[in-house]
């Protein structure tokens, strides 16, 4: 037995599985994700609405936060505006997703099948004070794959290979011979033919 073989051998079986635990059990996606954000602007009552629009990636499965606040009560309207350039009234085409009527702020979220852009349209109250309207969202959807494929066959095929050397590092040192310098074995005697030509020792060099 070689005890260093055998460690070798060991330590590259060990980097192995590292190796195929680090890349095969790592996170494989990524999270997209974009922001809009509208700085305050003013809020007047009985003001013609004001318009935005919220721009972002489509997906089909994706997910759509909006966050707005007021300082005096507002209507707010989100609508579904796909393929309109600039904000305007026009955009607003069908019934809202969602919209709230004399409040000072306002959340809404939902999630599946994305189409940008979407139009938000604000405007003061009839009997709120004067004040500001700000908002922001979030769209989150799923990135590309963390490792490229081919990254991940080279890693994986290195892995491989360095399990194959340790493998046979662990064999050869646990059945090779230790003292592979020190010379042949001293012989011994396995029947009475044999006796004599062992007494007599190995011929001279």
């Amino acid at each position: 037995m070689r005890p260093g073989l055998v460690t070798v051998g060991v330590l590259f079986a060990v980097l192995a599985a590292g190796m195929l635990l680090a890349v095969n059990l790592s996170p494989t996606t990524s999270e997209n994700r974009d922001w809009f954000t509208l700085p305050p602007q003013p809020l007047a009552s009985n003001a013609s609405a004001s318009y935005a629009l919220l721009q972002g990636t489509d997906t089909t499965a994706g997910t759509l936060t909006l966050h707005w606040s007021a300082t005096a009560s507002a209507r707010v309207a989100l609508f579904a505006a796909a393929g309109c350039p600039v904000a305007a009234p026009s955009c607003a085409s069908g019934t809202p997703l969602v919209q709230w009527a004399g409040a000072r702020y306002g959340n809404w979220s939902t999630a599946g099948d994305l189409r940008f852009p979407y139009l938000l349209v604000w405007s003061g109250a009839a009997s709120a004070a004067s004040g500001t309207f700000s908002a922001n969202g979030l769209e989150s959807s799923p990135g590309a794959t963390g490792y490229l494929s081919v990254g991940s066959l080279v890693i994986d095929g290195g892995a491989v290979t360095l399990a194959v050397i340790g493998g046979v590092a662990i064999f050869l040192g646990l059945f090779l011979r230790g003292d592979v310098y020190g010379g042949p074995r001293p012989l011994v005697s396995r029947s009475a033919e044999d006796a004599a030509e062992i007494a007599r020792g190995p011929p001279p060099p």
